[in-house]
């Protein structure tokens, strides 16, 4: 088992890897493998993103995905311009099989959006920070350190680029990743209508 940067060749297994494992109240979910391939690719090769993996036995059984987060957003929107015909096609595909998307996407999207009051925990200044986007462990491989090699090695990734935080954002009803985060160090310090928002200082 070895940590490694994850490259084109790699973004079948990622998608598989991301469709087996993320949990349904994650937009990117209900992508079809084919759309999450072009997802990750736009992060491939990018100046100050970082993309890395645990491979296995020819495996890969953990991804973690971040960096500057101005340039992740970039991606985003480059993936959400360049692919919105598709997405569109996934999404109603996602609708018709699974009504209770439909419901998701309004309660949160539009009636949360407008009736939750945005919490402030600590108005630290995370300028100087590299950003967590995604994250995902094999749940036949939970529970061996995984997440936490993850984190570890992206930590490296910050203190060799001279970043003082990583951050990240977790759905608030993911109670298990934020258990996991808050264990691994992390301190909340922002909530939205979906979101909690939290920092740890690497150096």
């Amino acid at each position: 088992m070895e940590v490694i940067k994850i490259e084109k060749q790699h973004l079948e297994l990622i998608a598989k890897l991301h469709k087996e494992n993320f949990s349904d109240e994650h937009t990117t979910f209900y992508l079809g493998e084919d759309l999450l391939k072009k997802y990750y690719k736009q992060f491939l090769n990018r100046q100050d993103i970082f993309f890395l993996g645990i491979e296995k036995n020819g495996r890969i059984v953990g991804i973690i995905l971040g960096g500057d987060k101005d340039i992740l957003a970039f991606c985003r929107k480059q993936f959400l311009e360049n692919y919105k015909n598709l997405l569109m096609k996934d999404i109603i595909r996602s609708v018709l099989i699974t009504p209770y998307f439909a419901y998701k996407l309004f309660y949160e999207r539009i009636f949360l959006k407008f009736f939750y009051k945005e919490k402030i925990f600590d108005k630290i200044n995370l300028e100087n920070s590299y950003n967590i986007l995604s994250i995902v462990v094999d749940k036949k491989e939970r529970g061996k350190g995984l997440g936490k090699l993850l984190v570890d090695e992206f930590e490296k990734v910050c203190k060799e680029n001279n970043k003082e935080y990583l951050t990240l954002s977790v759905r608030k009803s993911n109670k298990n990743a934020i258990s996991f985060y808050k264990k691994v160090g992390f301190i909340p310090y922002k909530e939205t209508n979906l979101g909690l928002y939290l920092y740890k200082k690497v150096i």
